[in-house]
């Protein structure tokens, strides 16, 4: 019987893509603590335990990054694709439009950044989640916005929704985001292998939900 394979070490890359992933996670959680200053008690508690959970993680992971030391730089992983934030957008709208039948309108404007990563892995994944929201909340049409936020490339996936959608999209998300129907991974621990985060959220006025996709620009995750 042939022996298990040992387990892959963990490198730098691995490791600095998990700061970038917990940092992406805090800033979610910033974000909605800003636009939603008067939410219900419960719903700040759940945002307080996500702060301190990615807190004691970053704590956890930088005592790893200082154990594995310099040489852990050369530890590279595989290569991905330059692309940018608009070519990213085009390829989920396009394979929305085709895999879905979901009408996505595309809004112009927003700056343009580029990027590494899977196209394919990451577009896929966005789509197989866009479906379920299809299929389970009733979603009918998506507005697709992409631009630059604090040094990120944004790609947000906007839908008409009420407030009261919110507590919702909060219990299916987890689940949601995190693996496929298929038992595959889903776009969540895709999008945090390249050192990114991805969340749902409403709107300042609360008329529209999104999916928002937060990337590393092209050099920074390595």
């Amino acid at each position: 019987m042939a022996e298990p394979a040992a387990p892959r070490a963990e490198s730098f890359e691995d490791l600095t893509r998990g700061l970038r992933g917990s940092l992406a996670s805090l800033r979610a959680a910033a974000e909605t603590l800003e636009l939603f200053p008067q939410m219900e008690e419960a719903q700040q508690r759940r945002l307080r335990a996500v702060v301190s959970g990615e807190a004691l993680r970053l704590g956890q992971l930088v005592d790893r990054l200082e154990a594995l030391g310099d040489p852990g730089r050369s530890a590279l992983g595989p290569p991905r694709s330059r692309t940018t934030g608009a070519e990213l957008a085009a390829a989920i709208a396009g394979r929305a439009v085709a895999r879905l039948g979901v009408a996505v309108e595309m809004e112009e404007g927003g700056e343009d950044a580029f990027l590494e990563l899977e196209l394919d892995a990451v577009a896929d994944a966005a789509v197989e989640l866009l479906g379920r929201l299809c299929r389970e909340l009733g979603v009918g049409g998506l507005r697709l916005r992409q631009r630059m936020v604090d040094g990120h490339a944004v790609c947000d996936l906007v839908w008409r929704a009420e407030a009261s959608s919110l507590d919702r999209l909060r219990l299916w998300q987890s689940e949601a985001l995190d693996s496929r129907e298929d038992g595959g991974p889903g776009l969540r621990p895709i999008v945090r292998r390249h050192g990114g985060e991805t969340w749902f959220n409403l709107d300042r006025d609360a008329s529209s939900a999104y999916l928002r996709l937060l990337l590393p620009l092209a050099g920074v995750s390595r």
